[in-house]
């Protein structure tokens, strides 16, 4: 499911943190990378290993299950885990989420006092406004990734605990899994849109 867009973005990214002057100490010590639906975060493996060549530490946890049929909110939980047990309870952070993980990612940060930490927050195709693909797929993950559910108003209605953390989401109009694929303009974030087919 993770296809060319991902991987465009991965260079796009690595190539921009890699190319600039870099200050002595880079801007974000740590970076946490959580993947998408049906993924295990091995997608992430070279950016991750950009990053680390800049002395960035950087997490890539397992959301299991990775289909989301535990639900989102638990998904966010074990992240939480993860995160608290990797960089311990106050150290700062960024976060880079894929798909299904932008979710997840944004759940923790609003829901779970994930904010209070976090210096930057970064989406990568990730459903906000929900998708219809969602309503094909089985399991309490899907069902909080359709248009207008709970969890996704949940989610709009307490976007102020974001605080003024600068939000980017990346997004193509020509995504395959994102439907309608204007579900990835978040209208907190910054919006960067690239022309590449699939998701």
């Amino acid at each position: 499911m993770t296809a060319r867009f991902f991987f465009l973005f991965n260079g796009i990214l690595a190539t921009a943190v890699s190319c600039h002057p870099q200050p002595a100490k880079p801007r974000y010590e740590r970076v946490v990378l959580v993947h998408g639906i049906l993924e295990d975060g091995m997608a992430f493996n070279s950016l991750k290993t950009r990053l680390e060549t800049l002395g960035i530490k950087c997490l890539v946890p397992q959301l299991k299950p990775s289909d989301g049929s535990s639900g989102l909110d638990k998904l966010a939980g074990d992240l939480k885990t993860d995160i608290d047990r990797e960089f311990g309870t106050n150290e700062r952070f960024a976060i880079v989420g894929f798909s299904m993980g932008g979710l997840v990612s944004r759940h923790y940060l609003q829901q779970l006092g994930g904010a209070e930490r976090c210096d930057a927050f970064v989406t990568i195709s990730s459903p906000h406004h929900g998708t219809n693909t969602a309503y094909v797929f089985p399991g309490k993950g899907a069902r909080q990734m359709e248009p207008g559910s709970d969890f996704l108003r949940t989610l709009e209605a307490t976007e102020d605990t974001l605080g003024d953390m600068p939000v980017v989401s990346y997004r193509t109009p020509m995504d395959l899994v994102i439907l309608p694929t204007k579900s990835s303009v978040w209208s907190r974030a910054e919006n960067q849109s690239y022309n590449v087919a699939l998701h």
